[in-house]
C-alpha cells in the first residue's frame, strides 16, 4: 500500500514540476511580449502605455507567484513523501 501511495505522490511531484517549468516559459514569453508591445506602442498616449505596462507587469508577477507556490507545494509534498 505504501509503495502505491509513494508512486502516486511521485507522479504528482512530476506533474507539479512540469507545470512549474511551463510557467517559467510563460514568464519568459510575457517579458518578451511586454518589451515588444511597449516598443510598438511607443507613440501611443502615455496613459495607455502606463495602463498596459502595469497590467503586463501584474500578469508577470502573478505567474511568478504561481511558480513560487508550486515550488513550495512540491517541497512540502517531497517532505511528506520521505515520511511515507
Amino acid at each position: 500500500m505504501a509503495g502505491s501511495v509513494s508512486s502516486e505522490i511521485e507522479k504528482i511531484i512530476w506533474m507539479i514540476d512540469k507545470n512549474h517549468q511551463a510557467l517559467i516559459g510563460v514568464i519568459d514569453r510575457i517579458g518578451t511580449n511586454h518589451a515588444w508591445l511597449l516598443t510598438t506602442l511607443a507613440g501611443a498616449s502615455p496613459s495607455l502605455l502606463q495602463q498596459v505596462n502595469g497590467q503586463l507587469a501584474d500578469a508577470r508577477r502573478a505567474v511568478e507567484e504561481a511558480c513560487t507556490l508550486l515550488r513550495l507545494s512540491n517541497d512540502k509534498i517531497r517532505s511528506y513523501l520521505r515520511l511515507v
